[in-house]
């Protein structure tokens, strides 16, 4: 019995050494980006004036030197970055496309924004609408447009979105 465990691990060991625990991008850059925090109400009514806040976006580069690579924005959803899109950069990474990840919650103060659906005010239900509604408008067009480029065009563009 002994022996063929020693058997196995001596097959699996190179098999397992072979699998890359995470993609480790070539650089990774942390990009400051301004923004506004808008109130539901400033929101709804259309106005743009907010609280400034300062957001931030980590880029990972995935190969070394100067050529274009393509790349793939990863927004978070309502419960904030996760381990989820860890899981997606790394993986994206190791197929040779850089990711840059957008942190929207940290530069405003905000955990999470996930909310038993049964206690929202009708105002905050109308503001999720009006916003999944303007990012599915918005990854349409840019799907659309990314579908006319040739493959491995650096105009190419996929946007990623994560529930919760």
């Amino acid at each position: 019995m002994l022996h063929r465990l020693i058997a196995a691990a001596v097959v699996a060991a190179p098999l397992l050494a072979s699998i890359p625990a995470h993609a480790q991008p070539a650089r990774i850059e942390i990009h400051p980006l301004e923004s506004v925090h808008l109130t539901n109400q400033t929101f709804l009514t259309g106005q743009r004036n907010g609280r400034s806040v300062m957001l931030a976006g980590e880029l990972r580069i995935a190969k070394p030197g100067t050529d274009k690579l393509p790349a793939v924005i990863l927004i978070h959803g309502s419960g904030g970055l996760g381990a989820s899109t860890q899981r997606w950069a790394d993986e994206l990474n190791s197929i040779g496309v850089s990711v840059f990840i957008l942190d929207s919650f940290a530069g405003r103060g905000i955990v999470s924004t996930v909310a038993v659906p049964h206690h929202e005010p009708p105002a905050v239900i109308l503001r999720r609408r009006i916003v999944v509604t303007v990012v599915l408008v918005i990854g349409g067009a840019l799907l659309g447009y990314s579908l006319t480029r040739a493959p491995g065009d650096g105009s190419f563009f996929l946007l990623t979105l994560f529930p919760h």
